[in-house]
């Protein structure tokens, strides 16, 4: 009973989406389960990120890589050509990309800094590892509790919950692809049919999350992980066990 608290650790056999809920309401009413006590439980593949996809404007432009910003941009990694344009080279996790840097706005006291690297054709360019900072760019403080905390990924350094999403995006290592069965992330495994099938291969044991599917000729991109839950049949309306939103 509240405020004590209980961890649960659970085994998932395989990728997928999987309903929990209670069984040890003893009503015959079902009065745990209308009281918000199910849910579902998403098991992604290995290795595989989570990220938000419904953020504020004010969170995109913290998770914008920023040359104003040294934890984002290191000294030596942005060069602009002539010095101080727009146009310019950017070098993070070992590849360099061509990038615009946004100019500063009006002047003192109503100066708003740029800075921001966009790609060529005018996208921010992401920081997937983007931490809250103690203030924004024009001085103004961000909350204390988020400060240090993912702006973007769902789990924390620790593995802890830090935000949740309905539609979130699920990615492979490093913001990117899926390696797949064969470890490469740019090459196609084989088709689902491969296994056991002497026309197509031998030998070949075939991943069903990354095999080719003509329903989802590239299944190793991220992707949008969607779960709804219909409760309808649960009268009273069902409630919402725990707060949703973000820390």
């Amino acid at each position: 009973m509240p405020p004590n608290t209980q961890t649960y650790k659970l085994y998932a056999k395989a990728e997928g989406t999987f309903l929990m809920y209670t069984m040890g309401d003893t009503s015959s009413n079902g009065n745990q389960l209308i009281n918000g006590l199910f849910g579902a439980l998403n098991v992604q593949p290995a290795g595989a990120e989570w990220y938000r996809s419904q953020v504020t404007a004010d969170d995109l432009l913290l998770a914008t890589y920023n040359a104003n910003r040294p934890d984002q941009v290191p000294p030596g990694s942005l060069f602009c050509t002539p010095a101080g344009s727009s146009t310019c080279t950017f070098t993070v996790n070992g590849k360099s990309v061509n990038v615009i840097k946004t100019p500063d706005f009006g002047a003192s006291p109503g100066l708003t800094k740029g800075g921001y690297l966009n790609t060529l054709d005018n996208h921010p360019l992401i920081d997937y590892n983007a931490l809250y900072p103690a203030t924004r760019l024009d001085g103004t403080a961000i909350p204390q509790e988020l400060v240090g905390t993912p702006v973007l990924k769902m789990l924390d350094a620790k593995n802890n919950i830090a935000h949740t999403d309905l539609t979130a995006m699920i990615t492979g290592p490093n913001a990117g692809r899926f390696p797949g069965a064969n470890g490469d992330p740019n090459k196609p495994d084989p088709p689902c049919n491969a296994e056991n099938n002497p026309a197509l291969s031998s030998g070949i044991t075939v991943d069903p999350l990354f095999c080719q599917n003509p329903a989802a000729p590239d299944r190793k991109q991220p992707y949008r992980e969607i779960t709804i839950l219909y409760h309808g049949a649960l009268t009273p309306v069902a409630t919402q066990a725990f707060p949703i939103g973000t820390i």
